[in-house]
């Protein structure tokens, strides 16, 4: 192991919860969608604030936008969720990635955000959230 470098922490915690503690990354891996925006909107911000100083917050996610491919995701949702019921869920809630990342702005992270869906089918963008270093850090 290299001098000065931890390992990795790792927790997984009950759904909808979110650790208490400062956290120097947390990840969001298409889930959000699955539950009602106001929820979303509460995670998101939980999870903003949880970041320490120089953290990062991923929010891995499918977007609205372009339309053909949101209508192809959503039907492979559609299919996945209500009919198959291989992801857990009822409702399908996409937001738009500014929605998200104007959450995440207002609790103080600098948001970077990354268009994924070159050569795929589906409209998958990243959110690269991060919180500014502490002074003098």
């Amino acid at each position: 192991s290299a001098e000065g470098i931890r390992a990795p922490d790792f927790r997984r915690i009950r759904a909808g919860e979110m650790p208490e503690e400062a956290w120097d990354a947390i990840l969001f891996v298409d889930v959000l969608y699955l539950i009602p925006a106001p929820e979303q909107e509460r995670l998101l911000r939980a999870a903003a604030r949880a970041i320490a100083p120089g953290g990062t917050l991923l929010v891995k996610e499918v977007a609205h936008r372009p339309r053909a491919k949101a209508l192809w995701n959503r039907v492979q949702e559609t299919v996945s969720v209500r009919l198959f019921r291989i992801t857990a869920g009822r409702r399908l809630r996409f937001l738009s990635p500014e929605k998200h990342a104007g959450w995440l702005e207002s609790e103080g992270l600098e948001v970077e955000r990354v268009k994924l869906d070159r050569g795929y089918a589906h409209p998958h963008h990243l959110l690269v959230a991060r919180r500014p270093p502490a002074r003098g850090a």
